[in-house]
């Protein structure tokens, strides 16, 4: 956990307030999710394979992200559109 005070405050010293989890490490947890799921699916581990890339898929962070302007979220797309391909291949190869 990390605490953010100032050098002189005595006060807070045993109050901690844990912090959210940044985008980064989200995005970083669906990308290693689509990885695991890309091996399961090397390995012919096919519902393995599918349950992983759907969890990617129903991410809220992957499901909110829409073509705009916004050219943030490209590799959120270029991530989600991958998922749903090889999503689609895990029914065609079973």
């Amino acid at each position: 956990m990390f605490s953010i005070a100032a050098i002189n405050d005595t006060d807070s010293r045993g109050q901690w307030e844990p912090l959210a989890p940044t985008k980064e490490a989200l995005e970083f947890h669906l990308t290693q999710a689509y990885h695991d799921g890309l091996l399961k699916l090397q390995a012919k581990d096919y519902e393995k394979a599918r349950e992983l890339l759907e969890s990617v898929l129903k991410d809220p962070l992957i499901s909110n992200a829409e073509v705009d302007n916004n050219t943030t979220d490209g590799h959120l797309l270029q991530l989600k559109l991958r998922s749903i391909s090889w999503t689609i291949s895990c029914f065609v190869f079973k």
